[in-house]
């Protein structure tokens, strides 16, 4: 890859697949960051019902539509315990021998054959291999079995991405801390039209760092002083602390999840820490093993700072905890001091995600040429098929030479064939060749309907996942809540449309967003204006549903008859605790002269007229004495006598009759004062209430009882979305799709 201009460096984890691409610019001395894309999985990978090789298939997928690959070298990287790294210190050797030296050592090395592994090895340190005579070399060897590269490969080639170089995660980890920490961290980038600085040199230069890279399952261990390099992988993640959640709160892992993220704002984080406090020991117990291992093979070398990088060290509390222990100075990753390039480091997504993108960033590097490891873990045969093909193009203009200078012999042969040809292979030959089109065109028929199957067989999949068992009452619980926001009226009140407490609903809908902020981000403020201030000053950050009543009602208070008898229901504290918040008023219409004839939409006279005491619940029109509303002409009753009034109040077949009969006269419909209106609110069927007033885990409790100091969390993103069901039928939420615009027409 030498000379390549651009570098694509791919990182698949646990959480989701992190990809920066690089350029190098070397008057500055700085990396260039051209593009990223940071693609989260629907469900971490080991998540109990996650299907790891479909979310890995999605996720590139993605990648592979949104940004060109084409032409453009790959760097990707296998986790550290898929591979095995050995240092070893080679006896004093001829420099012509050393690759005889190590590939013997490999063999004691590497407990398996080498024809079952690929592996690669590299000079560590700065001994000089040039010196005349036996030379002291420390070397790296690294080494992965064929069908675990194999498979970490096959994903990428499905979808035409074609890399260079595989690489193990923790080397990946160190080319990035050799460039970026112990190189560039205090050399200030150059001013436009000068060379690039030295770095500068401070109080720990040439100490030791311990890089920690913590994911959901295992936690990455390099201890570098930028020459020589230790690698361990510890056995615990992110992941051991959602499950001791799950294991002694009885919770799902979702939840479980969602409240270790956010620890210091549960409802009591004290129980929270208890329930996680033997993951810290132990996770404390193993680093100080590491550590302790390490200084008793390099008495020289002097630690003073870790350096804490992945998703799994943004959780509250861990790094002034491990300070605590490990009496080491416990930084987090908050910028790349070795990158350039505003669009990208100054986005924000790349900003909340860069403690992730270290691995990606030191492939990408590695593909430059930037950094001490060069090794490469593809296997031999996919490098010499990609020579082949790059060099195919030189190969055909050989062939064709050759091919011109044996024209005049072809065709010499050619007329002594046609000399001895006989007539009668002709019909076989034509026969030959008509099938030989057949199997074509039905190869081709074949691949197509293949095709269409694998399609409409991925939808069904998708559309069996999007409705779990599970959440089959959440439409139920939608509608309830709808029913509880709705104004009841009784049989005492006034019988006068323009006063009933009464609203007619033409339409209910629901949509579905992995994060309700996406939404809020949408609502005109000056909208707002009639939401809660406790909710316009907080806009919500789970995932959930948000839903839209559209109606209209002839009461005449209007605004204060939408705000006071259906809004303030929704902002009532059983709302809350329902999970119902940001509720507000999207729209507000008044018809001032409104009859059922200016409006397109059939009117139900029985949904619009109350109901009397008369009425009991049969369905009977009853009406009351009002003088502010005339039924209209065709009501479907064009007697009195039609609806037995016998059986009405006096008052109502009185007031039925004179209006029937001054309709006749007049001709002419009666009219009345309608208002319009459309409420918006958002839901989270996941909502947990908090506890009474005064309970464990309110206001004032102390998070630190336990001994684990609390931490404002960083921003991180919510738990995966639950599957739910469809908030418009044929229309199911894919997890991982991009959230839909709000209530499309």
């Amino acid at each position: 890859m030498a000379g390549s201009k651009v570098v694509w460096g791919i990182d698949i984890g646990q959480c989701a697949l992190k990809a920066v691409k690089l350029s190098y610019d070397s008057k500055q001395d700085r990396a260039v960051a051209v593009e990223f894309d940071y693609i989260e999985h629907a469900k971490i990978l080991s998540q109990p019902d996650a299907e790891p090789d479909e979310l890995i298939r999605t996720a590139l997928e993605k990648f592979a539509e949104r940004n060109r690959t084409e032409g453009i070298p790959v760097v990707i990287a296998v986790p550290g315990q898929a591979g095995l790294a050995r240092f070893v210190k080679l006896p004093p050797v001829d420099p012509k021998k050393v690759a005889d030296i190590v590939t013997f050592e490999a063999k004691q090395q590497i407990p398996f054959a080498l024809t079952d592994v690929v592996w690669d090895y590299q000079k560590i340190g700065s001994a000089d291999e040039e010196e005349d005579g036996p030379i002291e070399l420390d070397v790296g060897i690294f080494a992965i079995r064929r069908e675990a590269v194999r498979k970490h490969l096959a994903p990428f080639q499905d979808r035409g991405i074609d890399p260079y170089v595989v690489q193990l995660a923790p080397v990946a980890l160190y080319n990035y801390s050799a460039f970026d920490i112990i190189y560039h961290q205090n050399a200030p980038p150059a001013a436009e039209g000068e060379s690039a600085p030295a770095p500068s040199q401070d109080e720990d230069d040439g100490d030791t760092l311990v890089i920690l890279d913590m994911g959901a399952d295992k936690t990455d261990v390099v201890i570098t002083d930028g020459d020589s390099i230790w690698l361990r992988n510890l056995p615990i993640g992110g992941n051991h602390f959602t499950r001791a959640l799950t294991r002694d709160l009885k919770l799902t892992f979702a939840k479980a999840e969602h409240l270790k993220k956010n620890a210091t704002k549960a409802p009591d984080p004290k129980k929270l820490y208890q329930a996680m406090r033997p993951v810290f020991n132990e996770f404390v117990a193993e680093l100080q093993r590491s550590i302790g291992f390490f200084r008793s093979t390099h008495k020289s070398s002097v630690i003073k700072k870790v350096v804490g990088l992945g998703n799994g060290f943004l959780l509250p509390g861990l790094q002034k905890f491990l300070q605590q222990n490990l009496e080491f100075k416990v930084e987090k990753v908050s910028a790349f001091h070795g990158l350039i390039g505003d669009d990208v480091i100054n986005d924000q997504t790349f900003k909340d995600n860069i403690m992730g993108f270290a691995v990606a960033y030191g492939l990408a590097l590695q593909g430059l040429e930037q950094t001490p490891i060069q090794t490469n873990l593809l296997p031999e045969e996919i490098r010499t098929a990609r020579l082949v093909k790059e060099k195919k193009p030189w190969s055909l203009v050989a062939a064709a030479t050759l091919l011109l200078g044996f024209t005049s012999v072809f065709i010499g042969n050619y007329v002594n064939l046609k000399s001895v040809s006989a007539e009668t292979f002709n019909a076989p030959m034509q026969q030959a060749q008509a099938n030989a089109r057949q199997y074509a065109t039905m190869k081709t028929e074949f691949e197509t309907a293949k095709t269409s199957y694998a399609s409409v067989n991925d939808q069904a999949k998708r559309a069996i996942g999007a409705n779990r068992y599970k959440d089959r009452d959440l439409w139920l619980r939608g509608m309830n809540i709808v029913s509880k926001a709705l104004p009841k009226r009784t049989d005492e009140e006034v019988r006068d449309v323009s006063t009933l407490k009464e609203v007619n609903i033409e339409a209910v809908r629901a949509v579905y967003f992995p994060t309700l902020a996406e939404w809020f981000g949408k609502i005109d403020q000056q909208k707002t204006i009639s939401m809660a201030p406790s909710d316009r000053q907080a806009p919500p950050s789970a995932p959930g549903w948000v839903f839209q009543i559209r109606g209209y009602t002839f009461n005449n208070k209007v605004r204060l008859f939408v705000q006071d008898e259906i809004l303030k229901n929704l902002q009532s504290p059983e709302m809350k605790n329902l999970g119902v918040s940001h509720a507000y008023i999207e729209d507000l219409k008044t018809i001032q002269n409104w009859t059922p004839s200016s409006t397109s939409a059939p009117v139900n006279m029985r949904d619009i007229l109350p109901k009397g005491k008369g009425a009991g619940g049969r369905g009977d029109l009853s009406l009351s004495g009002s003088s502010t509303y005339v039924p209209p002409k065709k009501t479907g009753i064009s007697n009195p006598s039609d609806k037995n009034p016998d059986k009405l109040p006096e008052d109502v077949r009185g007031y039925l009759k004179e209006s029937l009969e001054e309709n006749k006269k007049s001709g002419s419909q009666s009219k009345i004062e309608r208002t319009d209106f459309t409420i918006e609110f958002a839901w989270n069927p996941d909502f947990v209430p908090p506890p009474p007033a005064g309970a464990a885990g309110m206001p004032g409790a102390d998070p630190n009882a336990v001994g684990i100091p609390g931490a404002i969390p960083p921003g991180a993103p919510g738990a995966p979305p639950a599957p739910g069901l469809p908030a418009v039928p044929g229309a199911p939420p894919v997890p991982g799709a991009a959230a839909p615009q709000v209530f499309p027409e």
